[in-house]
């Protein structure tokens, strides 16, 4: 889901250093919370990460140029927070909810990790993720 007005429009305040990006890249790896964001998205952040097999909707896609060019900084920093997507069984089982512990209601396809994370946390994070398709790492035009 689009995040809010007040949090669409925001901009990563975080310059995009080789500390800041070198620290986005080791959450990204690394637990934050119960499961990494690589356990899903994949170490390549290709959306191919052994966790996110089988799920649907897939994990997103970060080294899509495309993809990532229509998502604003804020978009990112609202999902990491809060999450993302209605989650159902894979369609060889029937369109049906599954109960997900822990991501919200109705069930939700990525966990938020607000509480896991702090607001300088996923900025650096949103830096990496732009940073994984080799485009404009601030996600300004």
């Amino acid at each position: 889901p689009r995040a809010p007005d007040s949090h669409y429009a925001r901009v990563n305040p975080l310059p995009a250093t080789a500390v800041n990006l070198e620290r986005g890249r080791t959450l990204y790896q690394q637990e934050a919370g119960p499961g990494s964001c690589a356990s899903c998205h994949g170490v390549a952040g290709d959306g191919l990460g052994p966790a996110g097999r089988g799920l649907d909707p897939p994990p997103r896609n970060f080294t899509c140029t495309e993809t990532m060019a229509g998502i604003t900084d804020g978009q990112l920093y609202w999902v990491i927070e809060n999450g993302s997507g209605e989650y159902h069984a894979p369609s060889s089982q029937g369109a049906q909810w599954v109960e997900r512990p822990g991501r919200g209601t109705p069930p939700m396809a990525m966990r938020g990790y607000g509480g896991s994370l702090s607001s300088t946390e996923t900025w650096q994070l949103v830096l990496y993720l732009r940073s994984l398709h080799g485009g404009n790492v601030t996600g300004q035009p």
